[in-house]
Order: C-alpha cells, then structure tokens, then sequence
C-alpha cells in the first residue's frame, strides 16, 4: 500500500558539536538558532534572524542532501573557497 511507505527526514548533525553550525540571533533578544551552515540557504546566514525562512529553504536544504547522497558525500560546492 503506497500511503504506507512513509519516508522520513530527520538533522541527526545537532546532537553533537561541529564547526558546520553558525549561531544566529533570533527575534527573541535571549533565544539563539543553532541553524546547519552546510545545509542552510545564504538568506538565512545573511540576515539577522530566520524571518527569510519558508518551504524554499527546506527545499535548498533537501537539494544539498541529495547532492551528498548520490555523489558519495562531496559537496556541491566544494571547489568555492
């Protein structure tokens, strides 16, 4: 049955420290966003919070990791310095 098959997606990279996380003031003077750079869109890395984030976001999101799953890991954009 195909309504069965339910796929889901999860960031297991939180659970642990990284220099892959860039910290980001939210609207909330006191909260902070720990937000994936390797998978966050420039928008949200440029401003000051997560206002610029919607449905594109996580589909840029989801586009990065299906890059690495079917190139074996390498990043889409590996040769920018």
């Amino acid at each position: 049955n195909p309504q069965e098959n339910l796929v889901k997606l999860t960031d297991f990279g939180l659970t642990r420290a990284s220099t892959l996380y860039s910290v980001v003031g939210s609207t909330a003077s006191t909260t902070l966003v720990v937000v994936p750079l390797r998978y966050a869109v420039p928008e949200i890395l440029q401003s000051s919070g997560l206002s610029n984030y919607s449905e594109k976001s996580d589909v840029y999101s989801m586009g990065i990791l299906m890059w690495e799953a079917c190139s074996q890991g390498q990043l889409p954009y590996g040769s920018i310095d």
